[in-house]
Parts: C-alpha cells; sequence; structure tokens
C-alpha cells in the first residue's frame, strides 16, 4: 500500500508487555530500547505521523512518558496521552471492564476515515479483555484499522490468535531480550477458520531490522477473496434486481447481478442470493433493532446487500456502506395532465391581457374616429369643394364606429375616409388589423389540432396545495428510505406529505409498478427514486414527473460493520463508474421495457373533426341566444312604448 493509502487508515497499535499478575520487568523499561524500537517503526517502518498512547498506572509510573512525547514530537509524530486504569470497574450486563475498546475516537464514524494510529501500553489482563471486546465488535478489525501488539512472552501468540477469528490487520512482537524483537503478524485461513502466526521481521538495537522495507504491504488490503461465499441479500427492484423465479427465466438479472458479476470476476469469489421474509430495504424499529435486508446485514445473516439499495446516515449507523455506484433524486410522478377542452379553442391562440388589449384598441379607435368626423363636419375649411355637407357618414355614431373597425378586422367592407385625418388613423388600424389576423389564423390552428393541457401538479408546492385542497393523495414504499425521509420533517410541507401519506394504508404500495398503476387510477402521486420509477414506465407519454426534487442519493452496497474487503470493492465500483458500464446497464434495462413511442410522420396527418371546431359553433349558438334576448327585448320595449302612448 502507498504512503498516501496509510494516510487514510484509522489504524490502532497496541504496544503491550505482559507479566503474570505482577509490575512491568524494570529493567527491561528503563533503557531506551524500547524508544528507539518505537521510533524505528512508528517513523520508519509505518511512516506514520499521529498517534494516542493509551496507557494504564504502572506505565505510567514507569515510562518517562513526558520525555517520549518529546522525542516523537521532534520526528513530526503528533502524539497524545491517554490514561486507562488498572483496576476497571466491572459492567455486570457484560462482566467485562469498562476498558476504553471503543474510545471516543473509534465510536464516530466521521473519524474513521481519517489518519488516527493508537499506541496502547497496558497488562495483559487489560489486553485480553479488550481483544475479547474488539471481537465482538467487526469494526475494530476492519480494513481500516492496524493492530500492533508487544508481547513478552511468545506464550501470549497463541492467545491472540484465539481472539481473532476473521481477517484482520494485526502485528504481534515478542521482546525476546533487551535488544531483541521478532515481528509476526496474524493470518486468518478462511478455509480452516483459524488464524497462524507468520514472523515477518527481526528487529536488533545495533542493526535495527533484517529487512529494510517497511510494514504498509503487511497492513494491504487484500483485493482477493480467494473463492469464499458472499451472501448477498436482494429485493425486487427493477432496474436494479428480478428474481429468475417471478420473472420466468433461468437466471437472475438485473444492474445489481451485473455489477456482482463484475465483482466476482475481479475480486475471486462466489454469492449466494438472500431474499428478505418481509420484503423491505430496511429501517430501524421501536426496539433499536432493524427490519429488511438492513437488518439481515446488522445481525450477520448476509455478507451484503444490494437491489438499489439507498445510501443514508441513519443506515450507516448499522452498517457501511460502499462507494455508490450510481446517483439518484427521490422525486413524485403523477399522471399526465389531460387535454385542455376545445370548447373555447378559439380564444386559446391569445392570453386574455391580449384580448383586453384588442378590445381597448377597438374603442380607442371608434372614439378617435367619432371625434375627427364631427371635427370635419363642424369645420367648412376642412371640406372639399363640391363635397361640403355630402360626407356619407359625417353623423357617424359609436355603435356604427365600432360595427365598422370590427368588420375591417374580419377583412370586410370598412369605412372608406376622403380626408386626410380620417385616412391616417384608419391606415393605422388596418396595419394593426393584418398584423393581429396573421398571428391569430396562424395560431389557431395549431391549437385547433392540439389545444395543449391542464396545468400539471410538478412542484412540491403544487403538492401541497393539492393535498390540502382534497384533490390529490400521495405514497410511497411502506418503510423505504423514501418513506424514511419524511418521518423527520424537514418543512411544514414534509408534515403535511408524511401526514396524508399515513392517513390512509391504501396510499403505500409493495412496488414501483403498483404506484404507477394506482397513479393512472386517481389523482394519486407516487413518490420514489426518478431512475428507478422511470425504468418500469412503458409509455412515458401517460405520466409526469415533477420538477422538484425532495433530496438526491446514491445507491451502494450495504455492507458488515468492519467488512475487510470494503476497499477492494470500493476500487472496482469506481472503476465500473468511470468505465461508463454501470450506465449503459441500466439504459438497457430500461429501453428493455420502454414501448416505442415513436409515431410515424403519416399517422399524425388527420382532418379536422368536429371536436376542432366546436369552438365556433360555441360561438355561432351563443350569438343567436343574444340575437334572440335582444329581440324578445326590444319587441317588450315596444309594447311597453305602445302601452304609453294610449294611456297618454
Amino acid at each position: 500500500m502507498s504512503l498516501t493509502c496509510c494516510q487514510f487508515l484509522c489504524a490502532c497499535v497496541i504496544y503491550t508487555t505482559a507479566v503474570a499478575g505482577a509490575d512491568w520487568n524494570r529493567s527491561v523499561l528503563n533503557n531506551n530500547v524500547w524508544k528507539e524500537f518505537l521510533l524505528d517503526v512508528v517513523d520508519g517502518k509505518l511512516q506514520w505521523k499521529s498517534l494516542t498512547l493509551v496507557h494504564d498506572d504502572h506505565i505510567e509510573n514507569l515510562w518517562p512518558l513526558n520525555y517520549l512525547t518529546k522525542d516523537l514530537n521532534s520526528h513530526r509524530i503528533s502524539t497524545t496521552l491517554y490514561k486507562i486504569s488498572s483496576t476497571p470497574e466491572v459492567k455486570a450486563s457484560e462482566n467485562l471492564p469498562d476498558v476504553p475498546t471503543l474510545l471516543s475516537f473509534l465510536e464516530s464514524d466521521a473519524k474513521i476515515i481519517s489518519p488516527f494510529n493508537v499506541v496502547v501500553a497496558c497488562s495483559w489482563v487489560l489486553m485480553r479483555l479488550m481483544l475479547e471486546k474488539i471481537r465482538k465488535n467487526s469494526l475494530l478489525l476492519g480494513p481500516n484499522f492496524h493492530w500492533f501488539l508487544l508481547l513478552e512472552e511468545n506464550d501470549y501468540l497463541p492467545l491472540v490468535c484465539n481472539y481473532t477469528d476473521r481477517d484482520n490487520n494485526i502485528l504481534v512482537v515478542v521482546q525476546s531480550t533487551e535488544q531483541h524483537f521478532n515481528v509476526y503478524k496474524v493470518e486468518y485461513n478462511p478455509l480452516f477458520g483459524n488464524s497462524t502466526m507468520h514472523q515477518l521481521d527481526t528487529w536488533y538495537a545495533q542493526r535495527k531490522s533484517d529487512k529494510g522495507e517497511n510494514y504498509l504491504g503487511s497492513f494491504s488490503a487484500k483485493t482477493d477473496l480467494q473463492g469464499r461465499t458472499l451472501k448477498v441479500a436482494l429485493e425486487r427492484h427493477f432496474p436494479f434486481f428480478l428474481p429468475a423465479k417471478e420473472e420466468g427465466k433461468q437466471n437472475s438479472t438485473g444492474v445489481d447481478i451485473n455489477v456482482l458479476n463484475a465483482l466476482q470476476e475481479v475480486l475471486k469469489f462466489r454469492y449466494e442470493l438472500y431474499r428478505p421474509p418481509d420484503g423491505k430495504w430496511g429501517s430501524p424499529l421501536s426496539n433499536g433493532s432493524w427490519n429488511g435486508m438492513i437488518g439481515m446485514v446488522h445481525r450477520q445473516e448476509v455478507d451484503i446487500a444490494m437491489g438499489g439499495m439507498t445510501i443514508s446516515l441513519k443506515r450507516n449507523q448499522a452498517v457501511d456502506f460502499s462507494f455508490a455506484y450510481c446517483f439518484d433524486r427521490t422525486t413524485f410522478i403523477t399522471r399526465a395532465p389531460s387535454e385542455m377542452s376545445r370548447a373555447w379553442v378559439i380564444v386559446l391562440p391569445f392570453q386574455w391581457n391580449v384580448w383586453l388589449a384588442i378590445g381597448l384598441a377597438v374603442l380607442v379607435q371608434s372614439f378617435n374616429l367619432i371625434v375627427i368626423q364631427k371635427c370635419i363636419h363642424r369645420c367648412p375649411s376642412l371640406q372639399e369643394d363640391g363635397n361640403k355637407d355630402k360626407e356619407p357618414n359625417d353623423k357617424l355614431g359609436y355603435v356604427e364606429a365600432v360595427m365598422l373597425l370590427l368588420s375591417a378586422i374580419v377583412t370586410q367592407d370598412s369605412f372608406n375616409p376622403n380626408r386626410q385625418p380620417s385616412r391616417f388613423l384608419m391606415a393605422t388600424w388596418w396595419v394593426f388589423v393584418v398584423t393581429v389576423i396573421a398571428a391569430y389564423s396562424g395560431t389557431l390552428t395549431s391549437f385547433m389540432t392540439n389545444p395543449g393541457t391542464q396545468e400539471p401538479v410538478d412542484t412540491v408546492l403544487k403538492l401541497v396545495d393539492a393535498i390540502q385542497a382534497g384533490h390529490y393523495s400521495c405514497g410511497t414504499m411502506k418503510d423505504s428510505s423514501d418513506h424514511n425521509l419524511f418521518k423527520n420533517p424537514r418543512s411544514e410541507a414534509f408534515g403535511v406529505i408524511l401526514k396524508n401519506m399515513e392517513s390512509d394504508p391504501n396510499n403505500f404500495v409493495r412496488s414501483d409498478k403498483e404506484g404507477l398503476a394506482k397513479c393512472l387510477k386517481e389523482n394519486y402521486a407516487y413518490i420514489g427514486g426518478h431512475l428507478t420509477v422511470d425504468a418500469d414506465i412503458e409509455n412515458v407519454k401517460k405520466f409526469h414527473f415533477a420538477k422538484d426534487s425532495f433530496q438526491t442519493s446514491g445507491y451502494g452496497i450495504a455492507q458488515q460493520k468492519g467488512f475487510y474487503f470494503r476497499s477492494a470493492f470500493d476500487n472496482t465500483i469506481l472503476r465500473l463508474r468511470q468505465s461508463g458500464l454501470i450506465d449503459k446497464w441500466i439504459q438497457n434495462a430500461t429501453e428493455s421495457v420502454r414501448k416505442n413511442d415513436n409515431i410515424p410522420e403519416e399517422s399524425l396527418k388527420r382532418p379536422l373533426q368536429l371536436t376542432d371546431l366546436q369552438g365556433a359553433f360555441y360561438v355561432l349558438f351563443i350569438g343567436h341566444g343574444l340575437s334572440f334576448a335582444a329581440f324578445l327585448s326590444e319587441k317588450l320595449r315596444n309594447r311597453c312604448l305602445k302601452i304609453k302612448s294610449k294611456h297618454q
């Protein structure tokens, strides 16, 4: 492993001596050999730049810790001291002393990726209890932890092997004499399930190490699983996993199967597939346990879990995750908005403010035309010789002016002025009319064949408003990461969505396909990952994705805490992502179920139907109705006038 990789390891070095119930050997500890050995190993062999020295009270009395700290700092090795008790208080629940196996710097996931090295010097009693706790927490035996044990006697070597029943990064040092140290590597054999000691180096006070190279190679992450079998949990989630039995195929398919096969080829392992009994991905329960595939990994029933597993901070408390092999956004999808009615298609080419502006233009133009005509009639000097008092429209009324201008809009006979003021006024009006007619007629044809759609519910605020108005309901898969996202509301909108979601058990579905089917039947917004939901859509024209997103997350491989081959998995996943293979697999899976949406151009041509022209007929019917109403009103008015005249 390179120096750069080593700097990202969170390592623990345990520098321990043991005597059977007695104090440390003062004759050994009072000389400077141990300090030379420590400096040579930490600075030269391991190339660490920081460490924490954990010690008990015996070591504090025997070792000049302050001088040791200064010596380490002089080699640019930052050192921190941490003391533990030699007579720890026993916990009744575990019957084990409360030793700092899970120290504060080891309990935080945020600090695990930082360069952190610990040197521990304590009695064998504390060391044994610490190793017992370490064995119970697989995280501390992961590839990011390097242990370096110093024992005074060879008799303790088999005891150390008893506490290492899995892959590890443990080096053991036995001080044979005051001038002599043997360095061993604890090697785990997966075939036999036991650990053995392999001598790595011999260190002498005068000539240092027998081997000139450093120990970094002993701490290198393994990239070959040596043919072992991994238990993999998967649940149906297209395009990631389609089980063979449900799909009627011989072998399971999906993007995750392709990823597993690629990992298998590179890392040399076999795998067995398992399905979660409850069919869930994983969420925390009230008793602190987990259900679904996350629970299976947490209980060590399987080694890893996939199936489009969303990476989340909550889940990361129970399991580890690999690098994300693809990313997705959590959004919602609804039925595609319906087509707008063609009844008033004749008014659709212009917005309401355009129609208002045209109406105001007619009224203003009519008023100006009347004013000019009356001025010409009253001023003989403005009239041409021979035409005085012969202007046919000298007494033009307001209603007549409006009708004349409207007739110009529909290209019928209009007012023909014979004086310059009226001519300028009508010339500009005709230019205006030509522009409006050209814009309207060109747009009307397209609106008659495609009047547009209703306004979609495509933002979170629109969805919340629709839910509160009782027009929409929403849901997702129960206990999925999408469901858990709303259990800790970030805003009032999230609270409204969660309340509506849990108000009816029918709002929860078992799969993306079931959610899409529910969208087509009712006003229902299905919440899920854009990538996975889009892959299940056969006809994209029937659905509408929202523009807003609730969050962006990645899909990764859930692993047991301290999964030893995490680095090897991450490196392979990065190579797959950089090559573009995963994106290609997702694209191929999506296209395999997507119907052909390419419609031949000839099929788009059709004659206009009655529904396309229904707006014109509606206007005609309205005109007939208004005409009849005007006729009745005039007849009633005339009758009233006759009756009034008779009485007079």
